[in-house]
């Protein structure tokens, strides 16, 4: 695998800021977990559906004489999950379930810090769909370990049964999930690492869906406008989730098809690599999971055609998501009929850069900037590709 020095930088930096927090925050621990340090792993329930994202407990109760310290943090920023969490699920056939982001670009973060006394207990959360995919029913032991800032921190097991889920079933969570959770992907729910006092009931997620049994229900939602089901719909890897991304690029709803056009273009085969996906971002971000390949596989060349000519409206005649997303699409499917779309975004981006000027850096690295930046690297590879 290559890795772009950028990338081995900031992951260098997570492990090191990790490293130091384990070992510094703590004044040098002794080997071996603190006296009297019990740590398990408790869910609600044992039995699940598939795609329902499991919320995970790590408790750590203090059952020795004296008061118990430990650290969380510093693992989160850049990622989508807390790096210093090492979680893996194993079938009792020995299937293994995959890591649905194995290359995050962490750059540290903020720590905690909590001390426990004699008798008590702390615990954090953490997602499973985070760090796993469980794709196949089965019973399942889930194992987490998290270093905690001692020198050496026990893993915590529990067994956990999946079965599909039925089509009311599956609606029935979708229908829960866009009604309670503000954010489908993101940190904001990895980061409550609190001391505390009691356990809170747990909203449910659109995380963990990857099955084909979600697609009519999250299609209806996103029908609907609501552009949270769009990315669920990405991760499920069938040729009718490919469709129905590209139905979705002509709903009236712009942010529902500037997050299907998106996921679209993670399916769009490399012309030189069939097998894997065309990555092309401000970091070259050159790599490929299991998970980026089952989309590939999912992609369906016929629909290449439609997919261009939405993305020919969008870059002429839309907002700046929409822009920004058309142009990802034609930056891997342009042809020739193309060109003068292309060359007419082209010319109106590299004004409205002129027109701004450099600006500073909080402008550099806003939103808008970002899109713009983006919007005009897509277009240059989209007109390369028709020159070649």
């Amino acid at each position: 695998m290559v890795r772009t020095p950028a990338l081995l930088i900031a992951s260098a930096s997570c492990a090191i800021a990790a490293a130091a927090f384990a070992q510094d925050a703590l004044h040098a621990p002794p080997p071996g977990p603190p006296a009297g340090a019990v740590v398990r792993l408790e869910a609600d329930r044992t039995d699940w559906l598939l795609g329902e994202d499991v919320a995970l407990r790590l408790e750590v109760e203090n059952r020795g004489s004296q008061p118990l310290s430990l650290s969380t943090g510093g693992d989160y920023r850049g990622t989508t999950r807390p790096e210093r969490f090492t979680i893996t699920a194993t079938r009792e056939d020995g299937l293994a379930a995959e890591d649905p982001a194995p290359n995050q670009n962490c750059e540290g973060g903020g720590t905690q810090t909590a001390t426990i006394p004699p008798g008590g207990a702390w615990f954090t959360r953490v997602w499973l769909a985070s760090f796993r995919v469980i794709r196949d029913p089965g019973t399942w032991t889930v194992t987490v370990h998290h270093d905690l800032g001692w020198k050496e921190a026990p893993p915590a097991s529990l067994r956990l049964r999946f079965r599909p889920a039925l089509p009311f079933e599956a609606r029935l969570l979708v229908a829960a999930a866009l009604a309670t959770e503000g954010e489908d992907w993101g940190t904001e729910h990895t980061l409550g690492w609190v001391l505390a006092p009691h356990r809170r009931p747990v909203a449910p997620t659109l995380r963990g869906i990857y099955h084909p049994e979600f697609l009519p229900a999250l299609r209806d939602a996103a029908v609907r406008g609501e552009e949270r089901a769009v990315l669920p719909i990405g991760r499920i890897s069938t040729p009718e989730a490919t469709g129905v991304l590209a139905a979705l690029l002509r709903t009236r709803h712009e942010g529902v098809a500037a997050a299907a056009a998106e996921a679209l273009a993670s399916r769009i085969p490399d012309p030189d690599h069939p097998d894997r996906p065309v990555f092309l971002n401000a970091w070259s971000w050159p790599f490929t999971s299991e998970f980026d390949r089952a989309l590939v596989k999912a992609w369906v060349p016929h629909l290449g055609d439609r997919i261009r000519a939405a993305a020919r409206e969008f870059v002429l005649q839309r907002g700046p998501a929409l822009r920004t997303a058309g142009a990802r699409l034609l930056s891997r499917l342009s042809e020739v009929e193309d060109l003068p779309a292309i060359a007419s975004a082209l010319e109106r981006a590299q004004e409205e850069e002129r027109t701004r000027g450099p600006g500073g850096d909080l402008d550099r690295w806003s939103p808008e900037s970002w899109n713009r930046r983006l919007e005009t690297q897509y277009l240059r590879t989209a007109f390369e590709r028709v020159k070649k």
